[in-house]
């Protein structure tokens, strides 16, 4: 009986990764389609969360929650960050 439990439990973890890869690689290839070039601005200090908040006024960083664990992800284990300054956004933007 704990056998297949275990078989089940386990199978259950790698259905549920499986389908996680997948969700996430999809929304990552997803282009973004903008209507003008959006002009952006970041100020010096501003957190994660405020710039995804701003990239997702006009739609571009979605879902949230996706972002903000790539964005803790990149600044903690391979050093890259969001930098201060102007970023423009073309209409068509992958």
């Amino acid at each position: 009986m704990f056998k297949y439990i275990f078989i089940l439990l386990l199978l259950f973890i790698v259905i549920s990764l499986g389908g996680g890869y997948l969700y996430i690689n999809e929304k990552l290839d997803e282009n973004l389609q903008l209507a003008d070039t959006i002009t952006l601005e970041i100020p010096i200090n501003t957190s994660n969360k405020s710039i995804i908040g701003k990239v997702n006024a006009f739609g571009g960083l979605q879902p949230n929650w996706l972002f903000q664990y790539l964005m803790k992800y990149y600044s903690k284990y391979e050093n890259k960050f969001a930098y201060a300054g102007y970023y423009k956004f073309p209409p068509k933007y992958k």
